[in-house]
């Protein structure tokens, strides 16, 4: 029976560092010294075992698989182990673990998981990744540093965004990841990023932790968010990130990520429903809907004064008036529906609040009643089709964004 996929979640209740990932990376930034960097030299291309540490660590045997912990574990921590290997070994597609605080989970859960990776690599000759999910860097940095006590020695990658990652002083000092992302994008696409131009001359090294890695990156001038990047579908043996790189399908496609075959080891599971709910919750800002009113108004204004002055009908002129007229209708409506919305009770509350909380149909019927679809023939006919409003709805955000970029 092939493995498709296996989801090992947990809950962690220890405390987290207290520093942001970009403080932590502005931090080793502005600290590496010149020291050469540690390595993993022997597990530069394969997954390996530290021979040297494996003599003084405790074996812990279990479905023919031995385990190696650095210390003499617990009987609770076996039992934990035992799950695992367990699961993984009858093709469990989920098993959630829950344990106290300061019982050993992350050491358990690497050692036992890498345990049985390195053996169906080794006896079967069968690749599994892994994927490490926690809520923030800092935690999962905290993991790494605790995969370096086993000893296990598998092809890692630190996935993370650019303003974490940045190393070049003209592009990391923006302190907005959006900004350094666009800035970053415009120097590759100039060819005078040095960092990235470098990466086709770097080797391929198993660093230890995350300062090592800044270390060589900063040694050998190579940007180290690209070169983790190109690592995820390299025989890369396990792979740590946030949850939003999984739990993202935009952030799949864009880091091509593949979870197929793969086990994936969420920590602090329990995180996921507050992700969720903020990647998935939108915020419409009056101030922006009336910012969006003038701007189309102004250039329903401009462009009027074009036709008159025009000795020719221009068809597209004419279109693009149209156009603009049917927009700033239907943004009118939709603030007239929001304002509707504004100081009603949500069922449950005490009292009127600022704002109500919508249905997914509410939400819709926002921007597309049966006033909106007066505006446009082909709204009648797929006036109860969900798919053709969201569509549509796509289609003027779309429109807006296209015709504003024209204008500035």
């Amino acid at each position: 029976m092939q493995l498709n996929k296996k989801t090992i979640s947990y809950e962690n209740t220890s405390n987290s560092f207290s520093n942001t990932s970009n403080s932590f990376s502005n931090n080793i930034n502005n600290n590496i010294n010149t020291n050469e960097p540690e390595f993993f030299s022997s597990s530069k291309n394969k997954f390996k075992l530290d021979e040297t540490l494996k003599s003084i660590q405790h074996k812990v045997s279990m479905n023919n698989i031995h385990i190696y912990f650095p210390y003499e574990p617990y009987e609770n921590q076996i039992s934990y182990m035992r799950s695992i290997i367990e699961s993984l070994d009858n093709n469990n597609t989920i098993l959630a673990l829950e344990s106290p605080r300061g019982t050993g989970k992350t050491l358990c859960l690497l050692c036992s998981t890498l345990a049985w990776v390195y053996n169906k690599k080794k006896t079967k000759n069968i690749n599994y990744k892994i994927f490490y999910l926690s809520k923030n860097n800092n935690q999962l940095i905290n993991v790494l540093n605790q995969l370096n006590q086993t000893i296990y020695r598998p092809k890692k990658t630190f996935i993370s965004n650019k303003e974490f990652f940045c190393i070049n002083e003209n592009v990391k000092n923006k302190n907005n990841n959006k900004i350094i992302d666009e800035k970053c994008k415009c120097l590759i696409k100039e060819k005078k990023c040095l960092f990235y131009n470098n990466l086709d001359y770097v080797e391929d090294k198993n660093y230890i932790n995350i300062e090592d890695l800044f270390k060589f990156a900063k040694n050998e001038s190579f940007c180290p968010f690209f070169y983790e990047k190109n690592k995820i579908n390299k025989n890369t043996d396990i792979i740590f990130l946030t949850y939003k790189f999984i739990f993202d399908k935009n952030l799949r496609k864009k880091f091509n990520i593949d979870i197929k075959n793969s086990i994936v080891i969420i920590d602090e599971a329990h995180n996921i429903k507050n992700l969720c709910e903020k990647n998935y919750t939108t915020q419409i800002n009056i101030d922006e809907i009336n910012e969006c009113l003038n701007e189309l108004t102004s250039i329903k204004i401009n462009n009027s004064n074009l036709l008159k002055d025009s000795n020719e009908i221009d068809d597209d002129n004419n279109k693009l008036y149209e156009n603009i007229n049917n927009q700033i209708n239907i943004i009118k409506n939709i603030k007239n529906n929001i304002e509707n919305v504004k100081n009603v009770k949500n069922e449950g509350d005490s009292f009127p609040k600022r704002g109500k909380i919508l249905t997914k149909n509410e939400f819709l019927n926002i921007f597309f009643n049966e006033k909106n679809n007066k505006n446009n023939e082909n709204n009648n006919k797929n006036n109860n089709n969900k798919n053709y409003t969201i569509s549509n709805l796509n289609s003027h955000i779309n429109f807006l964004s296209n015709l504003l970029i024209n204008q500035t």
